[in-house]
């Protein structure tokens, strides 16, 4: 049998076709199409990976980005807290914040009650850092808008929270 025969595509009669506005995906991943966990996943990793196109200028990547607004926002923060809030153990982020501290964007002090703890702040050179990435991100929040009708992005941020917060409570 000839291998390309093999592998080759269903005739075009017998291929499904995509909705009105949907991509043609030339995988079939059966059932995974409908199921919100699946889709939430693939809107993430075409989220991520259109920040990190538009912010690779920059050399930062969403991670960073989102340590370094928490940071900002919460200058004395503490990596265990961080790590707390991100639902990650703290060895997972050490590394993170070392590459923020190397370079110059974030600093560290260790409290003088309990030398273990190191409370974490943003330096200027992170905020100049933290406003170029904003304007990546804000371009990329105008194209993911432009998918959505008016009000639609409202209704989405609200049904993903209560994803998140269903799913936390279930964890607990």
């Amino acid at each position: 049998m000839n291998p390309r025969k093999r592998n080759a595509a269903p005739p075009k009669h017998m291929r499904k076709k995509p909705a009105a506005g949907e991509a043609r995906n030339p995988v079939d991943v059966g059932p995974l199409d409908g199921f919100i966990g699946y889709n939430l996943r693939q809107a993430q990793a075409a989220a991520f990976r259109d920040l990190a196109r538009l912010a690779r200028p920059l050399r930062l990547s969403a991670g960073d980005y989102g340590l370094l607004v928490l940071v900002a926002r919460n200058t004395g923060i503490s990596s265990i807290e961080v790590s707390r809030f991100y639902g990650l153990a703290k060895s997972a982020l050490t590394p993170v914040i070392a590459a923020l501290l190397r370079r110059g964007l974030v600093r560290r002090v260790r409290t003088p009650h309990d030398r273990r703890v190191y409370r974490l702040s943003i330096t200027g050179r992170g905020n100049d850092a933290l406003r170029r990435m904003q304007e990546a991100v804000d371009r990329q929040e105008a194209n993911i808008a432009a998918a959505l009708d008016a009000g639609e992005s409202e209704k989405l941020i609200a049904m993903l929270r209560r994803i998140t917060a269903a799913l936390r409570a279930a964890r607990e």
